[in-house]
């Protein structure tokens, strides 16, 4: 009887694990392959990209995502990731996309499938306002405390730079440090800087955005290299939208109608 148990729980043991197998197996194949109509858009809070705001993500990013998946037939679901590891999270499967203002870099050409270029960014450094004209290239930073999202096309700039570096978890938390004393300047995406710094937010006045004279970036979409019909059914959504005026309507509304790409 108890060999005839053993033998029992082992098979359902097994049937368990091949189960979990399955569902990871699905959740790995191609998404328009998939039958279940969700999907999980990795984000970070950058504003004004992503952002949360009475309880529910917003942003050009977010808002731009939701009505791109609504006219492919999905419905969305965001969720917060690490930016550090975003690679891992994107092959492991926790998320299906990653949409969150993100810099073409080697790096990710290399491991993910990136979308046509939709936004221009710079990175530009975030400085007390009272030491602003100390500021005005990225040969300024040397010999200072830089903090910077890790993981970031921040972190790429500065690595070869003579500075105490401080890789912090988040934007906004790198641009803290610098109101909290705790680094000089903040290298970030340029869309943030001039937004946590513009009139109205908390750091008016106290805290200014700098041009260090960092090239132009492009922004993509990020998905799973298996993930090619998804990607170009995307980029004709967006070329549509952008046609419609949609996609311009929508940067007005958040202030980054000069970062469309022409």
């Amino acid at each position: 009887m108890k060999k005839f148990l053993a033998i029992v729980l082992a098979a359902a043991t097994i049937g368990m694990g091949a189960a979990g197998m399955a569902g990871c197996k699905d959740n790995l194949k191609p998404i328009v392959e998939r039958e279940d109509k969700n999907i999980v858009v990795g984000v970070t809070n950058y504003k004004p990209m992503d952002y949360i705001e009475n309880g529910e993500w917003v942003g050009f990013d977010a808002d731009l995502a939701r009505k791109v998946f609504s006219n492919l037939g999905y419905t969305v679901k965001f969720q917060e990731m690490d930016w550090n590891t975003k690679i891992v999270t994107l092959k492991a499967g926790t998320i299906d996309v990653i949409w969150n203002g993100m810099t073409v870099t080697d790096e990710l050409k290399e491991n993910i499938l990136l979308s046509d270029v939709y936004l221009e960014n710079r990175q530009y450094g975030v400085v007390k306002a009272s030491e602003a004209e100390n500021y005005t290239s990225a040969a300024n930073l040397a010999g200072k405390t830089v903090a910077y999202e890790s993981g970031s096309a921040a972190e790429g700039l500065v690595k070869d730079i003579e500075c105490t570096k401080n890789g912090i978890n988040t934007q906004n938390a790198a641009v803290m440090e610098v109101a909290a004393n705790k680094s000089d300047v903040a290298v970030v995406d340029y869309l943030l800087a001039v937004t946590l710094t513009s009139e109205g937010s908390d750091y008016f006045g106290k805290l200014v955005a700098v041009d260090l004279g960092f090239a132009v970036e492009e922004f993509a979409i990020g998905f799973r290299k298996i993930d090619t019909q998804l990607c170009d059914d995307v980029n004709a959504q967006i070329k549509k939208l952008t046609e419609e005026g949609f996609v311009r309507t929508l940067a007005e509304k958040y202030g980054i109608e000069n970062q469309l790409r022409a």
